[in-house]
């Protein structure tokens, strides 16, 4: 195996590939530098040539042999093992809204040096881990590396059915993706600034879907979803709750509701308030007011990111980049096209207020 303190290298087919990750089973991806060290990589998509909905992912492995607590890849027990690490990069859509531009969609991930990482895709439901059969890495001259995967709907691919490239970065983390990747994150994590603080943000919309959806953004205490009503600190309202969506109705941010027509792209800016956790929340074919009023018969169905605050309990946002959620309107999962409002934030913060 070739390592390089400080720089990355891979062996690919017996041949050092200088870069910045080491492979030496022509999967495994070797972050360099000590345990000290904090590297960030950007990874982004090149092309896609699947009809298929996927989701990528990442989860770090033990050694060289991808082993996790012992077990081998391919092993029982081993797809197990690699969900409960598994982070989430993105999902890549099917169709696209119009002006939704993917290939402008990126995440950057940090990691410590010395950490060995997988990657995997999930389509249909399945779980494709890397192999010489599902998965094609080739270095780039700029310096990293592209992915190529066949995700087994087509007999013709050649390592195209998505593409993406990796690569060593030096930009700053984007604000408020701290949860993002984690099961149920889709959400802008400020809990990092002050109360007091004014984070900027800028909203752009799409839609591709026949009802006319709205959505927003209420503020929770946890990760798990919690909702505080009296302003204690803590929850008072958990997922599930008879009460959760008034709650969350009421502990949104007012300034901001965000909607379009079909195909078109709308523009606005708002702002969050530094100290808290913010997810997002879809409202059917409607919007605000029927919330608000006393009459109960007339509320549109709403959805969260919280599979147990839903009706259906399914998934009804995804992460589609670092700050990037795509949304399904249809109840039990639809058509799962996660296109029906697409909402990408560019956030930004006083540095004085850290």
């Amino acid at each position: 195996m070739a390592k390089v303190l400080g720089t990355i290298s891979v062996l690919l087919n017996n041949t050092i590939i200088q870069g910045n990750f080491t492979n030496p089973n022509d999967d495994i991806f070797e972050i360099g530098g000590s345990e000290l060290t904090k590297v960030k990589i950007k990874i982004q998509i090149k092309g896609r040539s699947t009809a298929l909905l996927n989701e990528l992912g990442v989860f770090n492995v033990d050694d060289d042999e991808g082993k996790i607590e012992g077990i081998l890849p391919g092993a029982a027990g081993y797809q197990e093992k690699a969900l409960a690490r598994a982070k989430t990069i993105f999902s890549v859509l099917n169709n696209n809204p119009t002006g939704f531009a993917p290939e402008n969609l990126s995440r950057i991930l940090e990691f410590e040096g010395g950490t060995q990482l997988r990657f995997y895709l999930k389509s249909q439901g399945s779980i494709i881990f890397s192999s010489t059969t599902t998965q094609q890495i080739t270095s780039s001259s700029e310096g990293g590396f592209s992915i190529g995967w066949k995700d087994g709907s087509r007999g013709n691919s050649v390592f195209d059915d998505l593409q993406i490239t990796i690569q060593e970065t030096d930009e700053d983390l984007p604000i408020g993706i701290g949860l993002q990747g984690k099961s149920e994150g889709e959400a802008i994590d400020l809990r990092e600034y002050s109360g007091d603080s004014l984070i900027a943000g800028t909203f752009s919309v799409y839609r591709e879907a026949s009802y006319n959806n709205y959505v927003g953004f209420y503020k929770v205490v946890d990760e798990s979803g919690g909702i505080d009503t009296n302003g204690d600190g803590t929850a008072d309202v958990l997922v599930g709750d008879a009460g959760y969506l008034q709650a969350a109705i009421n502990q949104r941010v007012t300034g901001i509701g965000l909607s379009v027509g079909n195909q078109g792209t709308g523009n606005s800016e708002s702002n969050f308030t530094g100290g808290g956790i913010y997810v997002p929340f879809l409202v059917i074919n409607g919007g605000i007011d029927a919330l608000l009023d006393s009459n109960t018969s007339n509320d549109p169905t709403v959805f969260f990111t919280f599979l147990g605050a839903n009706s259906d309990k399914t998934q009804h946002v995804r992460i589609l980049g670092d700050n990037t959620f795509g949304f399904e309107d249809l109840v039990g999962g639809g058509d799962n096209d996660f296109n029906d409002v697409i909402v990408k934030i560019n956030l930004t913060a006083p540095t004085q207020n850290l």
